[in-house]
């Protein structure tokens, strides 16, 4: 998803809404959790095949930049 993407999912709601961010918990009950999100930030994330996601890199990791791209993180 693009910032202008998500911007015009966000456009018609409340400007005083709080913004959350939800994943599962991996717990037995299957939990889903809504954090809070309170910092965004520009970071070089790679693909993982293992995950089949992107991850944050291991800061002492030793990728070429070649393997990551710059990717808006909510946090």
């Amino acid at each position: 998803m693009t910032k202008g993407e998500l911007f015009e999912l966000l456009v018609d709601f409340d400007d005083d809404m709080e913004i959350g961010f939800a994943y599962p918990s991996g717990d037995y009950w299957r939990t889903t959790i809504v954090k809070n999100i309170s910092e965004v930030s520009e970071e070089y994330v790679k693909f993982s095949s293992y995950h089949e996601e992107y991850v944050l890199p291991k800061e002492d990791a030793e990728d070429s930049q070649e393997d990551t791209k710059a990717m808006i993180v909510l946090r």
